[in-house]
C-alpha cells in the first residue's frame, strides 16, 4: 500500500492509464475510494488538466490543499471559459476527490463553495448545438458502416444498435457494457422482444435506476422501421461471437 497509493495519485494527477488489483475495503478505510469505478471516472475527468493552467495563468504554483478562495476563483474561471454547469460541478467533484484520497480537507464542502455551485446549477443548461439524428441521417450512417469496418460482425452490430437507439432514445450505457466484466447491467438478448409493430425492451440498469430496479419499455413504430430493425437484429444474432448473454458486446 505504501507504493500503490502514491502511484495511483500520480496517475490521477497526470492522467496516466493505470491498472492494479482491487484492495478489499476491510483492509483499508481508503480502499473503497480507490475502487476501479471511481478511479476510472475521475481519471477521465482529468481535473488537474484544468487546475494547472488556471494556476499558471495567475503565476501561482499548484499546491495542495487548494484553498477556498482559490477554489472560488477556479469555479469562476470555468464558468467564464464557457463550461457547462454540469461540467463545472463534475470538475470540482474530481478535485475534491483528489483531496479526500490524500487525507486533506475538502474545500468543496465550504459554505461559500456550495452556494457558488448552487448558483452555477441555477444558471440553466447550455444550449445543445448538436444536430438531431433524422431518418435520412440514420440511413447515411448505416450505409457508411461497410466503408468504416471490414468486420461484418461489427457492421451488423452497429446497424442494429443505431436503429434501436434511434427509436427508443437509448443511452449508450443502457445498451452496451463498458467492458466484458460489466455485462450484467446492459441490454441482453432476451431483453428485446419484437411482436408486430410493438417492440418491448427490458432494462436491468439505467440512469437513476439504483432504487427502482429493472423496468420495461414498450413502444410502437412504423412497420417499415420494425422490419428494418428486426432484420438488423436477426442478422446480428446469427453472427454474434460473444460468449455472454449481452446483446451488443
Amino acid at each position: 500500500m505504501a507504493l500503490i497509493r502514491p502511484l495511483v495519485l500520480a496517475c490521477l494527477r497526470f492522467n496516466i492509464n493505470f491498472a492494479a488489483r482491487h484492495i478489499p475495503g476491510r483492509f483499508n478505510i481508503l480502499a473503497d475510494k480507490l475502487s476501479r469505478s471511481q478511479v476510472g471516472e475521475f481519471h477521465d475527468l482529468a481535473p488537474w488538466a484544468n487546475v494547472n493552467p488556471f494556476h499558471d495563468s495567475l503565476c501561482l504554483p499548484t499546491q495542495l490543499p487548494v484553498c477556498v478562495p482559490m477554489m472560488l476563483l477556479f469555479i469562476a474561471h470555468l464558468h467564464a471559459a464557457g463550461s457547462a454547469p454540469a461540467s463545472v460541478v463534475s470538475t470540482v467533484s474530481a478535485v475534491a476527490y483528489f483531496h479526500k484520497i490524500n487525507g486533506l480537507a475538502d474545500p468543496s464542502h465550504c459554505f461559500a463553495v456550495t452556494k457558488v455551485l448552487a448558483g452555477v446549477r441555477s444558471l440553466g443548461a447550455v444550449p445543445d448545438v448538436r444536430l438531431p439524428v433524422t431518418l435520412p441521417v440514420l440511413s447515411r450512417l448505416v450505409h457508411a458502416l461497410p466503408a468504416l469496418f471490414s468486420s461484418r460482425y461489427k457492421c451488423l452490430m452497429l446497424r442494429a444498435m443505431m436503429v434501436l437507439a434511434f427509436k427508443a432514445y437509448l443511452r449508450i450505457g443502457e445498451m452496451v457494457p463498458r467492458s466484458r466484466s460489466m455485462v450484467r447491467g446492459c441490454l441482453h438478448v432476451d431483453d428485446v422482444l419484437i411482436s408486430g409493430d410493438l417492440i418491448t425492451l427490458s432494462f436491468r440498469r439505467f440512469k437513476h435506476s439504483s432504487i427502482q430496479g429493472p423496468q420495461s419499455c414498450k413502444f410502437r413504430v412504423p412497420t417499415l422501421l420494425v422490419i428494418i430493425y428486426g432484420c438488423a437484429h436477426a442478422d446480428f444474432l446469427r453472427v454474434q461471437e460473444c460468449q455472454t448473454n449481452a446483446c451488443y458486446l
